[in-house]
């Protein structure tokens, strides 16, 4: 199995009705993906599963916000940034 690498950037843009998914990771290295809209849905509900099993790992101290160590996390849907 091959090395775990870490994600740098994420997209996912609407193609007729299909989704196409770029992943990107720090190396600079790039997977294109095609997915059905069962597919995401699939990816997205896992996702809202695990992030919702421990809610209080999304909450930050007053001290870490003054301090500016939390972690930045940017995604793109459609092209956009949110």
């Amino acid at each position: 199995m091959a090395a775990t690498k870490k994600l740098a950037k994420f997209t996912v843009t609407e193609a007729g009705d299909d989704f196409n998914l770029h992943i990107e990771d720090e190396a600079g290295h790039v997977l294109e993906l095609s997915a059905t809209r069962d597919q995401v849905d699939v990816i997205a509900d896992k996702l809202d599963e695990l992030l919702s099993q421990d809610d209080s790992a999304d909450e930050i101290d007053d001290d870490e916000a003054e301090d500016g160590d939390e972690d930045e996390v940017k995604d793109e849907v459609d092209g956009k940034k949110r």
